[in-house]
C-alpha cells in the first residue's frame, strides 16, 4: 500500500465534482511500513463512520525480520480492527498476491475475515494462428 498516487484520484473527483478541494480535503492518507505500523493505524482508527481502504495490507505482514508466529498474531488483531471498522461504515481491504515462498496463511487468514471478495487475474495470453506460409 506504499504506492497511493493522489493525482490520479484528484482527476477522478474532479469528473464528478466541481467542488475538488473540498472533497479531497475528506481525504486522509495514512502509511504503514510495518506490520506494528498497520496494527496501530487501524487501532487508531476513528470511531466516527467513515469509509476506509487498506492497500495492500498483507505486505506490511510479510516482514521476515518479525517472526511468522508474531506476524499472524498481529493480523488477528489487525483483521479484529477491520472487522470493528466494517461494522460502522464500508470496509475494502486490497492485497497483492504472493508467491510460493511468502506464507500463504496470512492471505488466507484475511480472506477468511472479508465478507465479499473480488479476485482479479491475469488474462490467458491470446492464441495466435501461426501462418503456415
Amino acid at each position: 500500500g506504499n504506492r497511493f498516487a493522489a493525482y490520479p484520484l484528484a482527476r477522478t473527483v474532479r469528473r464528478y465534482s466541481s467542488q475538488l478541494e473540498e472533497v479531497m480535503r475528506r481525504v486522509q492518507i495514512a502509511r504503514a511500513f510495518t506490520c506494528y505500523q498497520m496494527l496501530a493505524l487501524l487501532a487508531q482508527s476513528s470511531e466516527v463512520p467513515i469509509p476506509t481502504l487498506v492497500l495492500d495490507l498483507i505486505a506490511t505482514f510479510l516482514d521476515e525480520s518479525v517472526a511468522l508466529i508474531e506476524r499472524r498474531y498481529l493480523l488477528r488483531q489487525a483483521t479484529d480492527h477491520l472487522l470493528r471498522l466494517s461494522q460502522q461504515a464500508p470496509v475494502a481491504v486490497s492485497s497483492s498476491p504472493l508467491t510460493a515462498d511468502q506464507p500463504g496463511d496470512l492471505l488466507q487468514a484475511l480472506v477468511e475475515t472479508a465478507d465479499h471478495i473480488v479476485r482479479f487475474e491475469e488474462p490467458p495470453p491470446p492464441h495466435t494462428q501461426l501462418r503456415l506460409l
